[in-house]
């Protein structure tokens, strides 16, 4: 059933991208209009960028088209590679908590019951995030696809955005604002100013109610890693594994402050690590 549902989903997709790109004329005469209304009007000095029309004929070469939509595909391919090469990570994570307590405690007889913690404390905070990361990203690529499909603000290749929405958003903090920019930037050339920054203003509060609000609520105090050391995780592990680094950074973070937080020397490190700390 899972290959058939992606098989639709695939073919549906590339059907979306193929309207895409057959849209990208319109898209070009409304960037060409914006561009000449913008070259004559008083920008404060800025009206200078868009006198030259040289970098819309750049920009809408069928040529450059055509490598945007390859790069698209190929980018769509290695992503959903790298996913179901996390996704099955995960699951061995998950389905090893019960010989992995075992292992712990023929290891380290005499720690059995920290081993036994640190294992049912890790497992509880991926499937947690697990969870809340599945869920929170859904739900945020239908909310999103819905605000630019046809009946929000039509946004050409918005099915395609609802996906990458969904996909870049296991990316920590950074996938989901990556997934907004194309929409908004198409959505400045293709609506009217105050359409695009009310379409821009639904975007972001999409963005900030799954991402401050139902993920937090979901996932509890599981998860207690501080934004800035997330980033700086999803920064190192993306340089050394690339996007599939990116997306499993977060569930090592998490196992690495658990284990540090069973030892007294360490511990204090787990603490720069934590979200949130209550003082003694």
């Amino acid at each position: 059933t899972f290959i058939i549902t992606m098989y639709f989903i695939s073919i549906f997709l590339y059907e979306q991208l193929s309207l895409f790109v057959e849209e990208v004329p319109a898209i070009t005469a409304q960037l060409e209009e914006k561009r000449a209304t913008y070259a004559e009007s008083d920008l404060y000095g800025l009206e200078i960028i868009f006198s030259d029309s040289t970098w819309v004929d750049v920009l809408a070469s069928p040529s450059n088209i055509e490598v945007f939509a390859l790069a698209i595909l190929g980018s769509l391919g290695a992503f959903v590679g790298s996913m179901i090469t996390v996704l099955i990570f995960l699951l061995f994570i998950i389905l090893e908590e019960h010989t992995i307590a075992k292992r712990f405690n023929a290891a380290f007889p005499h720690s059995t019951g920290r081993a036994r913690k640190i294992v049912d404390d890790s497992m509880e905070s991926i499937s947690a995030y697990v969870v809340s990361k599945v869920t929170c990203s859904g739900g945020q690529a239908v909310v999103m696809t819905l605000i630019i499909s046809p009946i929000g603000f039509d946004i050409p290749g918005w099915f395609l955005f609802g996906v990458l929405c969904f996909l870049l958003d296991f990316i920590p903090i950074l996938g989901a604002l990556f997934a907004t920019i194309p929409p908004v930037l198409i959505g400045f050339i293709m609506l009217e100013p105050m359409t695009a920054l009310l379409m821009l203003a639904l975007l972001i509060g999409n963005q900030q109610m799954f991402g401050s609000l139902v993920e937090p609520n979901l996932s509890g105090a599981k998860i207690g890693i501080s934004p800035l050391v997330l980033l700086l995780t999803v920064m190192l592990f993306s340089q050394v594994w690339g996007i599939a680094g990116a997306i499993i950074g977060a569930p090592m973070i998490i196992m690495a402050r658990l284990i540090l937080e069973e030892n007294e020397r360490t511990r204090p490190v787990a603490v720069m690590m934590a979200n949130d700390v209550e003082e003694e």
